[in-house]
């Protein structure tokens, strides 16, 4: 109820003229109808409310409704130190038993990570993207391509200690429980470790530029392309260029600055001292005036690129702050995401 993350969500409860009740408004969408409006009638009181006459009062997107999206199921897997991560799997099914394997199914994987990290990959319209960005999930599953949205420790909706169970680890762990969902569908013959592509926004963006340069070292991943948006590409030169200018502390307990160890951690845990790595195409997408991910953070990365004979393309937003709202802005996030997909790792 309520959609989630989405800017237009709201849940509105007022008393009834008479007074006895409460008029409870909410909007509610699901992975495969979009949001609707809704009202209902609160009665009884404690424990012991519940919803009565409930009334859809709005019939917005007609196609949307109407379409048939690809089938979804959450899923879960183990990551390098055995905890538990979920994720959203699109366009594919995992085989009933628990120890089959479907290799005539494996389809190009994409490994959607989405942004925050105080974010999620919920189970809200697909039709309308993403969360974060909206890039075009529902479109690349009809195509042929296997999707995963890992929801990587530092998500939300899982309770306080997983919230923060990514501090002073950014780039740690959290890359780990991405990269084994790669893994784990690999086991279960629904991808091949050689066949991947990576998308991300903003902290999806940050953890675009690790896997970029450092997947096939630590999990034997080879990327077939990249598409990033709001990159992060280097921790220490963000600190003092964003407008979030105490987010190192909240996550890493101080500035690069104040110990060597912390200076290594971030040169460690950023894509840009591991280029020498890069291999896989890689689409850049960013709004000029981003104070998030400042626009020079997808510069360096490009340049790097370029100097080391690395396919990249550098997509630009007048007027775009951190995460493009323009209308012609997202269509172009689209179009520019499936040509590359397209042209450089095609579904079979």
């Amino acid at each position: 109820i309520g959609g989630g993350f989405r800017a237009t969500s709201l849940v509105t409860a007022t008393p009834t003229t008479a007074g006895r009740s409460i008029l409870l408004g909410f909007t509610f969408e699901s992975f495969s109808n979009p949001q609707q409006a809704f009202v209902s009638i609160l009665q009884g009181s404690g424990s012991h409310t519940y919803a009565n006459d409930t009334i859809q009062i709005s019939k917005l997107n007609a196609v949307g409704q109407s379409h048939v999206f690809p089938e979804h199921s959450i899923v879960e897997w183990k990551s390098n130190d055995g905890k538990p991560v979920e994720g959203i799997l699109i366009g594919a099914k995992l085989p009933v038993a628990e120890n089959s394997t479907a290799e005539s199914k494996a389809r190009p994987l994409i490994v959607f990570t989405h942004c925050g990290p105080a974010m999620a990959e919920l189970q809200t319209f697909i039709g309308v993207g993403s969360v974060c960005a909206k890039f075009p999930l529902a479109t690349w599953a009809e195509q042929g391509y296997t999707i995963i949205t890992p929801n990587y420790r530092g998500s939300s909706g899982y309770g306080p200690k997983a919230r923060r169970s990514d501090y002073h680890d950014w780039g740690g762990n959290d890359y780990n429980d991405v990269l084994t969902s790669v893994t784990f569908l690999a086991s279960k013959g629904l991808a091949k470790k050689d066949q991947v592509i990576h998308v991300g926004w903003s902290y999806g963006g940050y953890m675009s530029a690790l896997v970029l340069t450092r997947a096939k070292t630590t999990h034997d991943i080879d990327l077939k392309a990249v598409v990033t948006g709001g990159t992060l590409s280097d921790l220490i030169s963000h600190a003092g260029t964003t407008d979030i200018t105490k987010i190192d502390r909240s996550w890493a307990g101080g500035y690069f600055w104040d110990s060597p160890e912390l200076q290594q951690l971030m040169i460690e845990r950023s894509g840009m001292y591991h280029i020498k790595n890069a291999t896989a195409p890689t689409l850049m997408l960013h709004g000029i005036d981003d104070p998030r991910m400042p626009i020079s953070q997808a510069f360096q990365l490009h340049y790097a690129l370029q100097a080391r004979g690395v396919t990249s393309r550098f997509v630009t937003f007048p007027t775009s702050g951190h995460i493009p709202s323009n209308p012609n802005q997202i269509k172009a996030v689209w179009d520019e995401s499936l040509m590359w997909t397209k042209t450089h790792f095609p579904p079979q």
